[in-house]
């Protein structure tokens, strides 16, 4: 198998780009900016993939897959400019599958519990998808057009995802970074998620594929929390194996915080579907939290 990455320089996909390489699997993979030589320059906004991919990418006889990681994830970024987030996260996003379908490559697209409106929560692929903010609309355009127009594709709607590096940009980094500073850990009241490894994320996608899966998962960690709650019990780890800080963890109401689009506050997901279909264990947070800890200590 022939395997793309679209936007393999990010936090998700040189997640799955690494897991590819390690598991065998031919792969390939592009960047907008990074200075990654390993990866092929590509624009989605202009670009034409057939022009920038080697030849023997499409070779007749190899099945061939993309998974489309790049996209304006930003809530306020879309909603700031509108017009050009839609034009990046749908209509250039559509005309890549496009291309691409008609090469007979599988597409694997990377949705959002942003589809959801957050009033219940524990989601499941059946419930229908009411979104409230521009992001989430705009994940929800494409999903449908993939449901429409090509059924065999593979859809993954993900939650918050977090590392074990500090190196990378995510909710923990943000953490340690306000704990070091001695700043206090701002929390959206009430708001009560399903945070999942990227390294689960990325041996989800290629199980997917193993398993020849196509239509709509949530590829979620089970457990759920209230935010201020994993903040309190990041902040309880810390103080035990790094510096006792004292940091306090603050829950305020969506309303104060200024945002430019509403954000949901029960966006936690049932992946029943998903562990049923392929029978993957997720890694606890807990086990996540410590192994980030342990990296932090290393690299202080």
């Amino acid at each position: 198998m022939n395997l793309l990455i679209v936007g393999a320089s990010g936090f998700i996909g040189s997640h799955i780009f690494r897991h590819a390489q390690d598991g065998g699997i031919n792969v390939t993979g592009t960047r907008f900016s990074a200075s990654k030589q390993d990866l092929i320059t590509f624009d989605l906004s202009k670009d034409s993939i057939g022009t920038v991919l080697p030849g023997g990418f499409f070779s007749a006889g190899t099945p061939a897959c993309a998974v489309i990681c790049s996209a304006i994830t930003k809530i306020d970024l879309c909603a700031k400019d509108k017009e050009h987030s839609y034009n990046f996260n749908v209509r250039h996003t559509i005309r890549l599958i496009n291309e691409l379908v008609k090469k007979g490559v599988k597409i694997i697209f990377l949705s959002s519990e942003a589809v959801y409106e957050g009033d219940i929560g524990y989601y499941s692929e059946n419930d229908p998808p009411t979104p409230v903010n521009e992001y989430g609309r705009q994940k929800l355009e494409v999903e449908k057009y993939l449901l429409l127009h090509h059924p065999d594709s593979l859809i993954f709607r993900l939650s918050v995802i977090v590392g074990d590096s500090p190196g990378e940009p995510h909710l923990f980094t943000d953490w340690a970074k306000l704990i070091q500073r001695r700043k206090p850990i701002a929390c959206i009241k009430g708001q009560i998620f399903s945070p999942t490894f990227v390294d689960d994320v990325a041996c989800g996608i290629l199980l997917g594929l193993k398993n020849n899966l196509s239509g709509l998962y949530h590829l979620s960690n089970k457990e759920f929390f209230a935010r201020e709650e994993l903040a309190r019990q990041f902040v309880y780890l810390f103080d035990r194996r790094i510096e006792k800080t004292g940091t306090e963890v603050v829950s305020i109401a969506e309303s104060e915080f200024g945002f430019l689009d509403r954000r949901q506050l029960k966006t936690y997901l049932d992946n029943t579907l998903f562990e049923k279909a392929t029978k993957m264990r997720f890694t606890s947070m807990k086990e996540v939290m410590v192994s980030f800890l342990g990296n932090l200590i290393k690299g202080i």
